[in-house]
């Protein structure tokens, strides 16, 4: 619900920075406590464990994943049993053109040092231009990515 697509130019805006930190400073957060949405959280941060920019790629992924097939990466009746299937179970790509599979799956790995750690990484997706996104309420748009 934070990002929004824009028809004129094609793109995406995210919209809502409101638990962003400057890499290095303290959160916002009790050490009990816990911010985000639960679906788009990566392992570690499920877990507790120190955030990197390679969390950030995770979240991505699952966005990807998302907009690219219109469900989410791990099934489950809750986002309580979507989160343990995270922790626990493998990704299994779906069939995207190109190198999106391969892209989305190096974002969705388990271990942050095995995920893309640049933007330069990630840029891969930039080449695969007007392809076609198929949102959740069934709305199928062109943007160019």
């Amino acid at each position: 619900s934070n990002i929004f697509l824009c028809s004129s130019p094609a793109r995406a805006v995210l919209m809502d920075f409101g638990i962003a930190t400057a890499q290095g400073h303290s959160t916002l957060t009790d050490a009990n406590s816990v911010l985000g949405s639960l679906d788009y959280m990566s392992p570690e941060q499920l877990e507790g464990q120190e955030l990197s920019p390679r969390s950030d790629y995770y979240s991505l992924g699952l966005v990807l994943h998302e907009a690219l097939t219109g469900t989410l990466a791990y099934s489950g009746t809750s986002p309580v049993a979507r989160a343990f299937r995270r922790l626990h179970d493998p990704y299994r790509p779906p069939p995207l053109p190109g190198p999106l599979a391969r892209v989305i799956a190096a974002c969705l790995a388990k271990d942050p040092n095995a995920r893309p750690a640049t933007p330069p990484a990630i840029r891969a997706l930039v080449a695969a231009r007007r392809l076609p996104l198929a949102f959740p309420h069934r709305l199928l748009l062109a943007a160019t990515l």
